[in-house]
């Protein structure tokens, strides 16, 4: 796959690629069937925190604490664990968050089903209010490359941080479809 050429690159001197794209705003990544070429790898673990949302608990790692915000978004039976790989790779330039979508890792399990079209969204949403000051990148993977255009169309005005110079609005998403993992060496 041929390197993306992008007029806004990320912030950051380092490059930083998935399948040979660079990732920056306002690109939409998507990496079908193709494992992922990890950055680095990385001793830095994450810290497991909690919050409150909708009702729920709602698992979380940071893995940095400084910086425009990037969450990364897990697939369908997986958890933010699947992140461990790629996130460090952000540390340096990004405050690195992944959460674990409700019924999924260390995060409550309703008793009542529940709407991947609109509950997965609206606790996105939430995590992003309670815990976030700024607009964030969103990135995810298989279910959480559905739930990030969700919550996106439905709160755009959280998606992308304001300090980035760009034509088009300040959203920026980038998913990976189901056939390639995150965590895959």
């Amino acid at each position: 796959m041929a390197r993306s050429r992008s007029r806004y690159p990320l912030r950051s001197a380092r490059k930083v690629h998935l399948n040979g794209i660079r990732l920056s705003p306002n690109v939409v990544l998507v990496c079908a069937n193709r494992r992922p070429i990890l950055c680095h790898s990385s001793r830095i673990k994450p810290k497991s925190r909690f919050i409150e949302a909708n009702g729920l608990k709602l698992h979380y790692n940071e893995w940095s604490t400084k910086g425009p915000p990037l969450v990364f978004l897990h697939g369908v039976t997986d958890s933010s664990a699947s992140w461990d790989a790629i996130a460090p790779s952000f540390v340096d330039d990004y405050r690195v968050m992944a959460v674990d979508l409700r019924g999924h890792g260390q995060s409550d399990k309703p008793a009542t089903g529940y709407s991947w079209e609109s509950d997965y969204a609206k606790d996105i949403s939430a995590f992003i209010t309670e815990q976030l000051d700024e607009p964030a990148i969103v990135l995810g993977h298989s279910l959480g490359a559905v739930v990030a255009p969700l919550w996106l169309f439905r709160q755009a005005r959280q998606c992308a941080p304001s300090s980035w110079k760009t034509r088009q609005p300040s959203s920026t998403m980038i998913t990976c479809a189901p056939g390639s993992r995150p965590n895959s060496q």
